[in-house]
């Protein structure tokens, strides 16, 4: 009974959630314009590739927050609020191109990653500018929010190379411990996480100590975030080629 009970009430915060982000559409395909807008006066080879990024993406789960936590913070959804989601997906984009090369994925989400299809150099390249492209897409938000939002950018990207690098420490020295773990995931995933709130709470005009309290609690979101998406990877199909990509990759 219990089960069925859970199964009944998964199923109704995914029907929510589908809910808040059939909602949001009209404001992701103004996100879409403004990454693709990033990218227009960029040479063509590199353009297609970070329009490939684009492309697969997947559920734009930090775009979202952006937007619902701007509304939470009394802010509408305003150009300047899709720049800021904008500024997020980017750097979200960047880990990504990042991360497959140094997991060796192949595939994402059932299609080729970015390395696979244009080679090691060239990936590194595109992950680059994307790493690079959300400082300049700031450059049109008000000075004081833009000033402000910058230095949290710079301090939350910080955080998630951080977590990246002791994550693939933990690889190469065999620990296993749960605090490595979680401590690991709070940089990379949890950052990540908390960057959309950050950014909304910069554009809403609170406060610094706020906005580290807000993006803290997202922090540690992110670790529950990573955990579940382990275990997912070990029984279930996230679209990289075969079920426990992780497990075979000898990641804790």
């Amino acid at each position: 009974m219990s089960s069925v009970a859970s199964a009944i009430e998964q199923r109704s915060v995914s029907a929510a959630f589908s809910g808040v982000f059939a909602h949001l559409s009209p404001h992701m395909a103004e996100l879409d314009r403004v990454l693709r807008g990033e990218l227009a006066s960029f040479e063509p080879e590199i353009r297609a590739m970070a329009d490939y990024c684009i492309d697969t993406s997947g559920k734009r789960i930090r775009p979202a927050l952006v937007f619902l936590s701007g509304w939470r913070n009394s802010t509408p959804i305003s150009p300047d609020l899709v720049r800021v989601a904008a500024v997020v997906e980017l750097v979200h984009l960047a880990t990504l191109v990042h991360d497959d090369i140094q997991d060796g994925d192949r595939t994402r989400r059932a299609e080729p990653t970015l390395w696979a299809k244009h080679g090691v150099a060239q990936a590194i390249n595109a992950g680059d500018l994307l790493l690079m492209l959300p400082f300049l897409a700031l450059a049109d938000l008000p000075a004081v929010e833009r000033g402000k939002l910058s230095l949290f950018l710079a301090d939350y990207a910080t955080r998630i190379v951080r977590g990246q690098v002791e994550e693939l420490g933990l690889l190469a020295s065999g620990r296993l411990d749960l605090r490595s773990y979680t401590h690991a995931a709070a940089g990379k995933t949890g950052g990540l996480l908390a960057l959309p709130v950050v950014g909304a709470a910069c554009l809403g005009q609170k406060s610094s100590q706020r906005t580290l309290e807000l993006g803290q609690v997202f922090t540690e979101l992110g670790v529950l975030f990573q955990l579940q998406d382990d275990i997912v990877d070990l029984f279930g199909d996230k679209g990289r080629g075969e079920v426990g990509c992780d497990i075979y990759e000898g990641k804790v």
